[in-house]
């Protein structure tokens, strides 16, 4: 394992460093990441980071393969763009987590905030808590579940994919609707969210897209 100590670099020198080490396939441990913004952004490589503390925003992005765990919070649009990999979030993820992520899970075990998912193309985001206003907003592909409430606007503009959510639903968006689980849907849920190691006896809704507006039938 490799251990890079954050303290007093920037991001640029971090991240210079994070490449270095997933290039030679060592396991990464950051420790002191200070809320700074861009890590990890265009890592290629299949590497497996932990942040010992909180990341600032855009943490994650561009990359295709990481294997990240978060042991704080992260900032505005985490994993914006990832192609695939995984990303744990033990506390809380900002505003815009998983925008236009195209393949991979991100899983916030606490609160998210306002446009989860916006624009995502495909992937799936899981949040243990709450999630704000207009979640999966221009939602391309892809899923959501919000195992706690969410707020107005939910689905707003949705073009494809799916959002399940466990508590209440403040508001729906323009061409968002609920609609009746599937055996099929039901399914996925009870098995998506075991293997993130959450149980659940809530009545989930879905929303998808009444497909009155915007719709398009590919992913670019």
């Amino acid at each position: 394992m490799v251990e890079i100590d954050a303290n007093g670099k920037t991001s640029r020198e971090i991240n210079a460093e994070i490449k270095r080490a997933a290039a030679a396939g060592d396991e990464i441990r950051i420790t002191n990441p200070s809320a700074s913004h861009h890590l990890g952004v265009g890592v290629l490589s299949p590497a497996r980071i932990t942040y010992e503390g909180s990341v600032g925003y855009f943490c994650t992005a561009l990359t295709d393969g990481c294997n990240v765990v978060i042991n704080g919070n992260a900032g505005w649009c985490l994993g914006d763009n990832m192609m695939s990999g995984k990303i744990i979030v033990n506390g809380r993820g900002g505003s815009s987590v998983g925008p236009a992520m195209r393949g991979g899970t991100i899983v916030v075990h606490g609160d998210a905030g306002n446009r989860l998912g916006q624009v995502m193309k495909s992937g799936l985001i899981v949040v243990e808590g709450n999630a704000g206003f207009m979640a999966g907003f221009m939602m391309m592909g892809g899923r959501i579940i919000v195992l706690g409430d969410i707020g107005e606007r939910a689905g707003h503009w949705l073009i494809n994919g799916e959002i399940f959510v466990g508590g209440n639903i403040e508001g729906l968006g323009s061409d968002a609707q609920i609609e009746e689980l599937t055996d099929a849907d039901k399914h996925f849920l009870e098995t998506t969210l075991a293997e993130q190691g959450l149980v659940t006896d809530k009545p989930f809704k879905k929303i998808t897209s009444r497909k009155e507006l915007h719709h398009y039938s590919t992913k670019e």
